[in-house]
């Protein structure tokens, strides 16, 4: 039944994506450096879409970005995510992370860190996986993140597809999660939202025996490499 589901609502949303562009990329490099002056211009606070970010980003991406951030079945996100090519995968994230600028209260130093991560998404990191360059960023990007954000923090803002709003004030809301999106090589690999009232609450689980699928796309850091055909397993569970 759960397959069934999964593929009637991606077909409904891979046809939603026919006749509409989903990517406007006409001067992208000049607005992506002036969302990032503005930011800079106004002490790196920002409460609303700018009018850069809004031509940057395509009213199509904005939707798919949001069908994604409110589905519960962690399965479903990562097979629409799959469903892009490179430069909506760069995209996806770079709305991903202006989302949570507009929706969440950081710092200056933390604003800053997202920012680097904003600049680091390209193209080739969606394409060429486990490169030396993207390993080299995740891992200091991820080493500072740690020393000024919560564990929770680093994996919502790096290492999921959805971005809840004010992750920082810990605002209520409820993900269900599969078990199939190991990359045993991550500690954010199977971290699932288990919150049912009063915050956000993460667990953190591990990998266990191969029962699912291996993939080349959608697991660890920004989603750009492949799970690697683990279970998660949380507590007393066994995969």
């Amino acid at each position: 039944m759960k397959k069934i589901y999964l593929i009637s609502f991606l077909t409904l949303f891979l046809f939603s994506c026919q006749n509409e562009e989903f990517l406007d990329t006409s001067n992208d490099q000049n607005l992506k450096l002036k969302i990032i002056d503005e930011l800079k211009s106004s002490n790196y606070e920002v409460h609303e879409y700018s009018n850069a970010a809004k031509a940057y980003f395509s009213t199509h991406l904005m939707n798919a970005h949001r069908t994604i951030n409110l589905n519960e079945t962690s399965e479903i996100r990562r097979q629409m995510f799959k469903t892009f090519d490179s430069k909506e995968k760069k995209k996806f994230w770079e709305l991903k992370l202006y989302d949570l600028l507009v929706n969440n209260d950081f710092n200056e130093s933390q604003v800053i860190h997202i920012l680097k991560l904003f600049q680091f998404c390209n193209e080739k990191i969606f394409i060429e996986v486990d490169n030396s360059l993207l390993n080299s960023f995740r891992d200091e990007w991820t080493s500072k993140a740690e020393k000024i954000f919560s564990k929770d923090q680093v994996f919502l803002i790096a290492y999921s597809f959805i971005s809840p709003q004010n992750i920082t004030s810990k605002t209520s809301f409820n993900f269900n999660t599969n078990d199939c999106h190991c990359l045993s090589e991550s500690r954010y690999t199977c971290g699932r939202v288990t919150q049912v009232g009063g915050g956000i609450s993460i667990e953190y689980g591990s990998c266990g025996g191969f029962y699912c699928d291996t993939t080349t796309c959608c697991c660890g850091f920004l989603g750009a490499y492949g799970c690697d055909g683990n279970q998660c397993s949380y507590g007393g569970e066994n995969p």
